[in-house]
């Protein structure tokens, strides 16, 4: 019987050991890779996160990638790998997968430059840590860089951008003018200029969607203000209550970016 016991002990140790050491390989391959392959993974694990949730849904034909394959600092984007018709239903979240704004009307008509309470939102779900049911989503907000904002830039390439676009304006430009979602911030929601805080502004005024975040869909390459719609093709359907749907506004084929 003891010798049994013994076995026992034994097992349940070498049990635990190797538990462990699958814990650590996991986190030493977690490590290795490129930063491209730990992208594509970080992708996969938001849809999956996504099709979790017994209402969320992402068409098997939607897919995120590097624009060029043979090109890994091509940028990535949102593609299609099949004929996609017009209408189809590329992706829908529902509501608990959307960070909505602390001061959001039920309804969903509020409509501002920079929603002062969605801030708030992501910022209490960076606070949370592993604790928050958004991590999948908030692993974006860690390899967000804000030098690439035009905001950020030096004042020659800002002057140099407007010049081109023949919407220069001295009044809007970096050496006369805060950042303007730093000062959004501060001076309309009563921020602070905590580097997080900041941060978090500056992720909300280049990736919502009015007053919440929809994850998947900022991963589409966009722009707002003035816009082509020449070439878009798809539109976002936020419902408040409801969710958020990506629909396909013409035919799209295979290969082509949304």
């Amino acid at each position: 019987v003891i010798e049994k016991f013994d076995d026992k002990i034994e097992q349940a140790v070498s049990m635990e050991d190797i538990e462990g050491a699958d814990d650590e390989i996991e986190q030493v391959w977690d490590q290795r890779g490129s930063p491209e392959e730990k992208m594509m993974k970080q992708h996969r694990e938001l849809i999956e996160w996504i099709r979790s949730h017994p209402d969320g849904f992402v068409s098997d034909k939607l897919e995120i990638r590097v624009a060029d394959p043979n090109n890994p600092a091509s940028g990535s984007g949102m593609f299609v790998n099949g004929p996609i018709k017009e209408g189809e239903l590329l992706y829908s979240l529902p509501w608990d997968l959307l960070i909505k704004a602390d001061d959001a009307s039920p309804d969903g008509e509020l409509k501002t430059l920079m929603s002062c309470g969605l801030v708030r939102s992501l910022l209490r779900e960076l606070r949370l840590g592993d604790e928050s049911t958004f991590v999948p989503y908030l692993k974006y907000f860690q390899s967000f860089d804000e030098s690439g904002l035009v905001e950020n830039w030096s004042v020659d390439g800002y002057n140099l951008l407007w010049e081109i676009s023949g919407h220069w304006s001295p009044e809007w430009s970096p050496s006369s003018l805060d950042d303007p979602v730093v000062y959004v911030w501060l001076e309309y929601c009563d921020g602070s200029r905590h580097p997080l805080e900041t941060k978090a502004a500056a992720y909300v005024a280049t990736r919502a969607e009015d007053f919440v975040l929809i994850p998947l869909f900022d991963l589409a390459n966009h722009r707002n203000g003035h816009m082509n719609y020449a070439h878009v093709n798809k539109k976002i359907e936020v419902v408040g209550g409801v969710g958020a749907d990506g629909i396909a506004t013409r035919d799209i084929a295979a290969g082509e970016e949304i």
